[in-house]
């Protein structure tokens, strides 16, 4: 077998130019393909923690009937020691209580329909930085229920433009409780805030847990859970876990509280995948044309050897090694580049700038391009450039088994 192996090695060098062509081939697309995936991959990730941390949470439980009912007699309540146990899971960091509920507003002049969230004012600008989204006014203050004669509301600047409201204004919010109870109340404007879906921000408003409880006649009881982890990757693992400590509530994961970006993200990442796939096709291609020559141009090198007692066997062992040899060289050259490179931008992003920045920003996103180091993603490169490499082989060994002596003893030598 070690001779073989010899033979092998020796004989891709024996046209270095060509080797060293394929498996450079082999090394561009594998950095190329690499980069692309690791950028998608670190955008997904890093856009969804930013959107869990604005919306869904990585987690979030909810009454059954909530989603769509969207009404306040579907509601729930968790006491302190299951709020405790579901902070020890593995990677849980936070769990932000919210109660939300339509209602009407209305201005001097005008009124709408919109979301009224109540939610703990602190643990927010801890987890979503709300506060850092202040237009005009400010944030919640812990002295400004005590000051103010009302209660203090936050509402999307689009909003309050529309309802033509100032920072100081009133605002009378109206609408059904629980179990039928009138919903209504004055509301002093503190601020306002830019949001980052465009559409929402001319139709959500923001008040203190307690006062949404007392509007809405439901003390104690909460229309949602959102639960914070170190990653989004987590929510898998930990949904499990909450259903079992939950039972009687639902869990929804990031999929299941947004399914249309989730139908974006996966129709990206196959359009990703179709380019990487174009891109191994035409590498592969190269590969199959140097192993057609590497192949026919021997053929009667390979009668000789037949002919002094080397079996197919062997022979077929021998081209399936140089087309190995070529493809770990590829390998290790696309590696050699691209796992300090994936290394340096995952560690540092790379930073945006201009209207893109501004862009970015205003969606709720930091204005970066980050990546992810993740050994999934080599394990998937590697296994298409093996399947590549493994389907290249079927050329050469099926010409070493039908390959004539006499006839290829008698061609001339090219």
């Amino acid at each position: 077998m070690m001779v073989v192996v010899k033979l092998a090695w020796r004989n891709i060098w024996r046209q270095q130019r060509r080797t060293w062509l394929s498996s450079s081939a082999i090394a561009l697309a594998l950095v190329l393909s690499l980069f692309m995936r690791s950028m998608q991959e670190g955008s997904y990730a890093h856009n969804l923690l930013s959107a869990s941390k604005l919306s869904t949470g990585v987690l979030q439980l909810q009454d059954p009937n909530f989603e769509d009912s969207q009404s306040s007699n579907d509601l729930i309540s968790l006491s302190s020691q299951q709020l405790t146990q579901a902070l020890s899971f593995n990677g849980v960091q936070a769990l932000l209580p919210r109660l939300q509920s339509p209602l009407f507003f209305s201005g001097n002049e005008r009124s709408k329909a919109a979301l009224l969230i109540g939610f703990d004012a602190d643990a927010e600008r801890a987890y979503s930085a709300l506060d850092k989204r202040i237009k005009n006014g400010t944030y919640f203050q812990r002295s400004q229920d005590q000051q103010g004669q009302y209660p203090t509301i936050i509402m999307g600047h689009s909003m309050a433009t529309f309802l033509k409201l100032n920072v100081g204004d009133s605002v009378v919010l109206f609408g059904q409780g629980r179990h039928g109870n009138t919903a209504a109340d004055r509301f002093s404007l503190i601020g306002t805030i830019n949001y980052p879906n465009q559409q929402l921000e001319s139709q959500i408003a923001f008040v203190q847990l307690k006062d949404a409880q007392q509007l809405l006649s439901s003390p104690d009881l909460i229309s949602s859970i959102l639960v914070h982890a170190n990653e989004v990757s987590l929510g898998p693992s930990l949904k499990p876990q909450f259903e079992q400590l939950f039972p009687s509530y639902r869990v929804l994961d990031w999929r299941d509280s947004s399914p249309e970006m989730a139908q974006q993200f996966d129709l990206d990442r196959i359009s990703g995948q179709l380019m990487i796939l174009a891109l191994y096709v035409v590498v592969g291609f190269g590969l199959f044309a140097t192993v057609i020559m590497m192949t026919l141009e021997r053929r009667r090198e390979f009668a000789m050897l037949l002919a002094s007692g080397l079996t197919r066997y062997k022979l077929a062992q021998m081209l399936g090694l140089e087309t190995i040899f070529m493809s770990l060289i590829g390998l290790a050259l696309g590696l050699g580049i691209s796992i300090p490179l994936l290394g340096y931008f995952a560690l540092n992003p790379i930073p945006l700038t201009g209207e893109t920045a501004q862009m970015m920003l205003d969606m709720g996103f930091d204005p970066i391009l980050p990546f992810n180091f993740s050994m999934d993603l080599f394990q998937e490169q590697l296994l298409i450039v093996f399947g590549m490499s493994c389907t290249c082989l079927v050329f050469p060994l099926v010409k070493a088994f039908q390959l004539n002596i006499s006839q290829a003893l008698s061609e001339a030598s090219l």
